[in-house]
């Protein structure tokens, strides 16, 4: 900003100057306009007739010979049609700007001073072939003027606006939609990462910023190497800052972009591909390095066969170029024996034959005789189409501002001029600018109608070119406003690289990996690590974690439920648990069909047959319930397993504690001769199922305190599936009442240990008492125990405490009574004891034996005093 700001003073104290102190000294140039009484509509054109050397004038410039040639051809046939404009004819004078600033400005103010001797007529428009560097200073100068300037080179974006630039219009595209066709092709082959260079200038920076304002994108993913662009100076760039640009492209991570997108001049890569070459001929082993070239219309087309040889992969844009037959032809037909009029043509010819009009060497004397400048012409010369649209255009909007100025009228009327520098006759700049704006005219090629916007510019149109061999190739288009905008009609060529061009920093992460950024570098460039945590995927960018039951897949790119698996009879203590349920079962039914055959016995009717039976239901529930625990769970199941556990542990230990109860309360009473009440069958059975009630209601309000259900639990590779309870207070609450039970039991077993050993039915009930004390001990310890283990563990320690306590209630309890039945040992106790038989009237024993309630059956004398009870003798009772 700061060098625009000194440029504009510059030339706004250049313009004084000429105001001031006059015209300066006239310069070479050249000139042709009619002398006759015609209007004249002057038209000025600085052009790089010459190439800069060291502030001064280098060697003559071919293509700006070229245009110059081509804006008189233009003219020409413009004058020959008189009914174009009625009464006007077009004149010009071009000057040389040696492709300088400062003599593109010294040029621009002689001809702002320059006027034609007949009428006095000055430069109404000028015409600029120089690049955007050189315009944008005569842009400036010439707003101060109010003359309008039409470019056919100048493609610098700044240019466009409007309020620094009032009086510019160009028939050449805007490096704008210049950036959106390199952007194109970069997606087209899909190159997300790319180094950047630029020339030190306004072309190179200001091109390159509107670049980069559109292709950086990281929700897209588009990366410019290093994070920086590689900007060589212009003009002036020394073989050192040419090696420095290469070592900069060959630093890490910058060496992964293969695609090199430069805006730049044609002399800033001519020295960068220089140094290349320098640098692949002292380091061929090492530098392998492969390079595609994306390019601008400054230099697509602009290079040497030897540079593209270095380069060896280019694509870029170039304004789109149409051969002029009929311009061609006349070019050619120039002779420097009857050209005169160009006072650079001379220049050109010896330079075109490397001959020389005048030297003392005849060796290098110019045959003119001979020599046709058909000989080695290209017909493909930059910007030649658009230095016809730029003549075309002044000629049109004179048209217009005469129609719609002058009313048609033939010659200029005094609406449509002004009085310029020194009084010299002139259109009226801004009218001028306005009816230029409006042009609207066809051209005589494929490229269609010339019209601009309200900036100046008009539709852009590139041809997209390919070095294929050692030859540059239009291989499509690139049209603004079409879709796709971009058209390739040919395959592209990479020379010296096999498939497809991948330029990119960092491979993308593999599935379960994240990329980490590198520091310093784009976002574009990164190193992979795996993610971590509980389940964790990714798409190679994020990773994630897999939702509560799921996992990572095989991938690791995505999550897949996890199956629950009810492994119970994978252990093998489940096995062991089932087996002994099984034939706990069995037993039950073998115990309970011999008591069912004997059921008149002295055995079993002395056992309290309604409490059997309640024990032996209790038995068989217990026996079932782990079929219903290890089932795969379900609120069903869930609901059966509350209700079970506790109900069938009641069911076992009520008939117990209620027996030894009664045994206590008969033998352990004070001495009297009333028996106790409630004792009979009925009392006990009504007893029990008090005491199982109060079982079911806490089952019953734990169903409905807290609903059955299941829950997951899930590990990171798998899951499990159990009741939904809380131990700590349903669970507790339930096994706590039947552990009162059995301490109750326990108590009164110690309680009657000393009755007389007929009645040892307590010794078995302490036995079964104290066994279940140790398998209740071991499975609370068990049970919370395991809880860390998973629900399966716990289950385990439910299932095996039921059948173990089953299996002590019905081995230490029920079996001793079965084998008694079964056995000889009864009958032959019975015999022995005969004589110890009490005679009716002693006593009610032989009377309640006979019923089977032995509990009652107690002599006369026993009733009286400890002591008389210690020497009675009673009938012993069998072993129950």
């Amino acid at each position: 900003m700061a060098a625009a700001a000194r440029l504009a003073m510059r030339v706004t104290l250049i313009a004084l100057t000429v105001l001031i102190e006059g015209r300066i000294a006239a310069a070479i140039a050249y000139t042709r306009y009619k002398n006759v009484s015609s209007d004249v509509v002057m038209i000025g054109a600085v052009l790089p007739i010459h190439t800069s050397l060291n502030g001064a004038c280098g060697s003559i410039n071919s293509l700006g010979i070229i245009h110059s040639e081509a804006i008189a051809y233009v003219i020409e046939r413009i004058n020959n049609r008189s009914e174009l404009v009625p009464g006007v004819k077009f004149g010009f004078t071009i000057h040389d700007s040696c492709s300088s600033i400062n003599s593109a400005l010294d040029e621009t103010l002689d001809l702002l001073t320059s006027k034609t001797p007949q009428k006095g007529f000055g430069i109404s428009a000028m015409i600029d072939g120089s690049t955007s560097t050189t315009t944008i200073p005569i842009a400036q100068l010439l707003g101060l003027f109010r003359i309008p300037l039409v470019s056919f080179s100048a493609t610098h974006p700044s240019l466009s606006d409007k309020t620094q630039f009032k009086y510019f219009l160009r028939t050449v595209p805007s490096d704008i939609y210049q950036a959106k066709a390199l952007i194109d092709i970069l997606s087209y082959f899909n190159w997300t990462y790319v180094a950047a260079i630029q020339s030190g200038d306004v072309y190179g920076r200001d091109g390159m910023s509107a670049f980069l304002e559109k292709y950086k994108n990281e929700t897209l993913g588009r990366c410019i190497a290093g994070n920086n662009v590689i900007e060589i100076p212009y003009p002036g760039a020394t073989t050192q800052d040419y090696d420095k640009a290469v070592d900069k492209l060959m630093q890490p991570y910058v060496i992964n972009a293969t695609v090199v997108v430069a805006f730049a001049q044609v002399e800033t890569l001519n020295g960068l591909l220089d140094a290349i070459k320098r640098k692949r001929d002292r380091d061929s082993i090492t530098f392998t390095k492969e390079f595609v070239w994306v390019g601008t219309d400054a230099w697509t087309d602009s290079l040497s066969t030897q540079r593209l040889q270095t380069a060896r992969n280019l694509i870029g844009v170039v304004v789109e170029e149409i051969v002029n037959d009929n311009f061609n032809a006349y070019f050619t037909n120039l002779h420097i024996n009857n050209h005169t009029d160009n006072p650079w043509f001379s220049e050109y010819w010896e330079a075109h034959f490397n001959c020389s009009l005048n030297g003392t060497n005849t060796s290098l004397l110019c045959d003119t005789a001979h020599q046709s400048l058909a000989t080695g012409y290209n017909a493909d010369i930059l910007y030649l189409a658009h230095a016809f649209d730029a003549v075309y255009t002044i000629a049109y909007g004179v048209q217009d501002m005469q129609r719609r100025v002058c009313n048609g009228s033939a010659g200029l009327c005094s609406a449509a001029l002004t009085k310029g520098i020194f009084n010299a006759v002139t259109l009226e700049g801004d009218l001028l600018f306005q009816h230029l704006l409006n042009v609207t005219f066809g051209r005589k090629d494929a490229r269609g109608m010339v019209s601009f916007d309200r900036n100046g510019d008009i539709p852009a149109i590139y041809t997209v070119e390919n070095l294929q061999g050692s030859v540059v190739t239009s291989v499509g288009k690139w049209v603004n406003g079409q879709l796709p905008a971009l058209n390739l009609s040919k395959p592209v060529v990479w020379n010296q690289i096999n498939g497809s061009i991948r330029s990119f920093c960092s491979a993308p992460c593999n599935s379960g990996e994240y990329p980490i950024p590198v520091a310093g570098q784009s976002s574009c460039c990164w190193t992979c690590s795996s993610c971590t945590g509980t389940n964790p995927y990714s798409d190679g960018k994020l990773c994630q974690h897999c939702a509560v039951g799921t996992k990572a897949n095989r991938n690791k790119d995505g999550c897949t439920p996890i199956v629950i698996n009810y492994e119970f009879f994978s252990y093998p203590w489940s096995v062991i648990s089932i087996t002994i349920a099984t034939l706990g079962i069995v037993t039950v039914m073998i115990v309970g069909f011999v008591m069912l055959i004997n059921v008149n016995h002295k055995v079993v009717k002395a056992s309290s047959r309604e409490l059997m039976t309640l024990l032996f239901v209790g038995l068989f529930l217990c026996y079932c319930m782990p079929f219903v625990f290890t089932a795969t769970p379900s609120p069903a199941f869930c609901a059966i397993r509350r209700f079970g556990i506790g109900f069938s542990y009641s069911a076992c230990f009520i008939p117990i504690l209620v027996r030894v109860i009664r045994i206590h309360r008969i033998f352990n009473r004070k001495a009297s001769m009333i028996a106790p009440k409630f004792t009979s069958p009925f009392s006990q059975v009504i007893f029990a199922l008090v005491l199982l009630f109060v079982q079911v209601i806490i089952s019953t309000l734990w169903l409905a305190l807290e609903r059955p259900n299941v829950e997951f639990i899930y590990s990171p590779q798998s899951g499990e599936i159990k009741c939904s309870e809380n131990p700590y207070i349903g669970l507790s609450i339930t096994l706590g009442y039947n552990a009162v039970i059995l301490i109750l039991t326990v108590y009164f077993a110690f309680r009657t240990r000393k009755v007389p050993a007929g009645f040892n039915e307590t010794k078995f009930v302490s036995i079964t008492a104290s066994t279940l004390v140790v398998i209740w001990t071991a499975f609370i310890l068990t049970y919370f125990g395991t809880a860390s283990l998973g629900p399966v563990f716990q289950t385990g320690s439910q299932v095996l405490a039921i059948v173990l306590s089953a299996t002590a209630v019905l081995g230490c309890f029920l079996i001793p009574k079965v084998y008694i039945v079964v056995s000889h040992k009864w009958k032959e106790y019975h015999v022995s004891s005969t004589d110890a038989t009490p005679q009716p009237g002693e006593g009610v024993l032989g009377h309640d034996a006979q019923k089977g309630d032995i509990a009652t059956s107690l002599p006369s004398s026993f009733m009286l005093s400890k002591t008389a009870r210690d020497a009675v003798r009673v009938q012993p009772e069998p072993c129950i």
